[in-house]
């Protein structure tokens, strides 16, 4: 916030029922303190839709970063049972399903 902006909100602050009722006659610092503060609400409504659109895509970002990982997950788990079947008859898979197991497992 700006120290214009400070100012404004201090100014507006000290505005009594009495200035409100002699506004017209007054100083134009009370209309220049609320047209400030107007403009600051328009900027920070401005930020804030600006900060919900960003939010809403990073949203789909980790939506789509989910999906991705669930299919891979997914293909990572039928290769483990794919080489649960072959083991028998490949001492390699063995360490395939070592390899691909450790790539499921959360630290």
């Amino acid at each position: 916030m700006s120290d214009e902006e400070k100012k404004a909100i201090e100014i507006v602050k000290g505005i009594t029922e009495d200035d409100l009722l002699n506004y017209w006659e007054g100083p134009e610092e009370p209309y220049n303190a609320i047209q400030t503060l107007l403009n600051l609400i328009k900027k920070q409504s401005k930020e804030i839709e600006e900060l919900k659109e960003e939010n809403r895509k990073k949203s789909i970002v980790i939506i789509e970063y989910q999906d991705l990982y669930e299919k891979l997950e997914d293909k990572i788990k039928a290769k483990i049972e794919e080489y649960k079947k072959q083991q028998k008859e490949e001492p390699d898979a063995y360490l395939c399903i070592k390899v691909l197991s450790s790539l499921l497992e959360k630290e």
